[in-house]
């Protein structure tokens, strides 16, 4: 663990060094250690903060601007920690004016972030508190506007940004006064019901689907979002036509169908008392062998739905951070 993070740390004093040697337009960029913990679902679920201690990384990219203060973007990678989407994401960004803090939560504790796709999206609720910590973090850097901090969720990681968003987890595992001004959610899985979801909120939540989508299928999210904007929660859901899972990701050039992907999709799990989850049908914890857990995923780049849902983020980025919307390349 001493290496480890003695390596993380001389690696960021070079990127920062370094950054300028990349050109004129790119971003400073630094790799930063920041202290978490690791929780069980109920241990979150409960706002517990005695988990165990963990060592993670965030990358932090700064635009190449003068501007004293930039807003920023915390990004939550999908069930493979990251791919290309994730960069393509920063990079534009970036170019908007917006710095960007990719989180990695699976290196520092030796996960494998894809190790079991049968798992329910709840196993990714160790990450609401890894995404306060950077919350604060950020907000004590010079450079990053406390008042101007989003989330961004991509898939699995979507769990932080259409459920971290609760006062409950706020209050319970950050430690200053700064909010996250917006959260966004890509391919989200909505198929998670928490006993206090449509109580008042402060949070604005925008989340893109592909119609397609046979992972995380929109018909959940369709429902969830309407069951939050009937408690007057400022939610807004936009489709992509035909666009399956992983829409903005060009590293799958090809559309691929794995039929023997295991998938929660057609499970409903259900929160019926503070830390007390369950499979809704079988009102017991869920397991892989439960009946609503089926195989088959298709996964495919949209050049054209990824091309929109830039323009959509960061138009709505741009409204909440009073910024000027950037034309995608």
């Amino acid at each position: 663990m001493t290496l480890n993070r003695f390596c993380i740390a001389a690696l960021s004093v070079w990127l920062t060094c370094c950054a300028p040697c990349f050109g004129q337009n790119a971003s400073h960029v630094l790799l930063i250690p920041f202290a978490t913990t690791t929780s069980a679902d109920n241990d979150v679920l409960m706002g517990q903060t005695g988990g165990t201690p963990a060592t993670i990384a965030g990358e932090l990219r700064l635009p190449r601007s003068q501007d004293p203060a930039f807003p920023a973007v915390i990004l939550i990678p999908s069930s493979d920690g990251g791919n290309l989407a994730v960069e393509r994401w920063a990079n534009a960004l970036n170019k908007q004016g917006i710095a960007t803090f990719t989180v990695d939560s699976f290196s520092g504790r030796r996960f494998n972030a894809g190790k079991s796709q049968v798992d329910p999206p709840t196993q990714r609720l160790f990450q609401i508190p890894d995404a306060y910590r950077a919350l604060d973090l950020l907000a004590k850097h010079p450079r990053i506007d406390a008042s101007r901090i989003a989330l961004m969720g991509f898939g699995t990681g979507g769990v932080v940004a259409l459920y971290g968003r609760l006062e409950r987890f706020r209050k319970a595992f950050s430690t200053g006064s700064a909010r996250i001004a917006l959260f966004i959610g890509l391919y989200t899985p909505c198929n998670i019901s928490l006993v206090d979801e449509t109580e008042p909120s402060q949070a604005s939540v925008r989340l893109f689907h592909g119609s397609s989508d046979d992972w995380f299928p929109v018909s959940v999210c369709r429902d969830y979002v309407a069951k939050l904007s009937n408690a007057n929660i400022d939610i807004v859901l936009r489709e992509y036509p035909n666009a399956y899972n992983s829409f903005d990701n060009p590293d799958l050039k090809h559309q691929v169908f794995l039929s023997q992907f295991a998938t929660a999709r057609g499970c409903r799990l259900e929160e019926r008392a503070r830390g007390d989850f369950v499979n809704r049908d079988t009102g017991k914890a869920f397991e892989p062998k439960d009946a609503c857990v089926t195989r088959g995923v298709t996964f495919g780049y949209d050049r054209e739905a990824a091309a929109i849902a830039r323009s959509d983020v960061t138009a709505a980025l741009a409204k909440i951070f009073d910024l000027t919307p950037q034309k995608d390349d």
